[in-house]
């Protein structure tokens, strides 16, 4: 899949040799975090001022011997996601992070970690003109857990272009976005006979129909979209000491490929309204995210179990960069996709 545009001379190196560099170069005073949320994939902000190295190497990485995190002191009674489940920490309380093993980096040590090999997938790949993969989200949208969605997906970067069909739910729904065409408006044809009746609608992409049923705008969309989202918001609470449990390991699998994952929790709700915990693995060879799933909080900022507080949960399988694609993959005339346009 990745045979020739990911050669064994952009293999990842020695991680402590990396780490000991950055931390040379200042890093040293960052402190924890989590959540990938936030920040739009084609206009960087927040983080373009905080840029940390890109790590050359990393692919046969040992994480053995890395410094870990520091407990993290409470200042007001709290319920705590503790390791082995929750507690309440007294102020004053120093709360222990997970007890790491040689493969795990912890607390900021794996946050930068995470950031820095993001950094590094997002500069090679954003430099394949289009690629197509098997996609597939869930989300809370109007307090509901929707269902699942497996999506055909074909992306450009310049410009940014989206071109999605439906596998499941309404199965043979096709959407077209393309930055700066159809009025900076996304095509919608919908499946079945529904689609024949009603051909191709235009439609804003913050509109209310949109939404219904997606918690992010078209323009989110996407492999490297997902990376600049993970590295804005960890960046940005990198930068104000958010307090947070956080473990990066080297050993995890995804779709029989291998993968780094990232666990991070939000300490308490004061620091995340929304988002309790997230949890991304991120392709080795690729360096990075092939699935993340975030958590959120219950009634009161009461922390729940993972399987009742869902919010976010989406996949990229099946990464294809191809040379075969063009513009006409993103162009509602194409004769593969029978969309009637009015």
């Amino acid at each position: 899949m990745w045979k020739r545009f990911w050669r064994s001379e952009n293999r990842l190196a020695n991680v402590t040799a990396s780490l000991l560099l950055a931390a040379a170069f200042g890093l040293m005073g960052l402190l924890d975090d989590p959540v990938p949320v936030g920040a739009d994939p084609i206009e960087r902000k927040t983080a373009a001022a905080f840029t940390l190295p890109i790590l050359p190497s990393m692919a046969s990485a040992s994480l053995a011997q890395m410094p870990i995190a520091e407990p993290i002191r409470v200042a007001a009674a709290v319920d705590l996601p503790v390791p082995g489940g929750l507690g309440v920490a007294a102020p004053g309380t120093l709360v222990p992070v997970p007890e790491p093993d040689a493969k795990t980096l912890t607390g900021k040590w794996g946050l930068q970690m995470n950031v820095m090999i993001l950094q590094r997938g997002i500069e090679k790949f954003a430099a394949a003109p289009y690629y197509k993969c098997k996609f597939f989200k869930q989300e809370v949208v109007g307090g509901s857990l929707l269902e699942g969605q497996d999506i055909d997906l074909k992306m450009g970067h310049a410009p940014f272009s989206v071109y999605m069909k439906w596998r499941s739910g309404d199965k043979g729904r096709q959407v077209i976005y393309v930055d700066g065409q159809n009025e900076n408006c996304l095509l919608c044809q919908p499946g079945g006979i529904a689609g024949r009746l009603s051909g191709t609608l235009r439609m804003a992409i913050n509109s209310d129909l949109v939404m219904a049923e997606n918690r992010h705008p078209i323009t989110q969309v996407g492999i490297v979209g997902l990376a600049r989202k993970i590295i804005d918001a960890q960046v940005r609470n990198l930068q104000e000491s958010i307090p947070t449990f956080c473990q990066f390991t080297e050993d995890a699998t995804f779709e029989d490929r291998p993968c780094f994952r990232c666990v991070c929790e939000y300490v308490n709700p004061a620091h995340s309204e929304i988002y309790r915990k997230s949890e991304m693995l991120v392709d080795r060879e690729m360096s990075l995210p092939v699935m993340v799933k975030n958590f959120g909080w219950g009634e009161k900022g009461k922390p729940l179990t993972d399987e009742n507080s869902l919010i976010e949960h989406y996949s990229y399988t099946e990464i294809e960069v191809s040379d075969a694609m063009s513009p006409t993959d993103f162009d509602p005339k194409n004769k593969k996709y029978y969309m009637r346009l009015k």
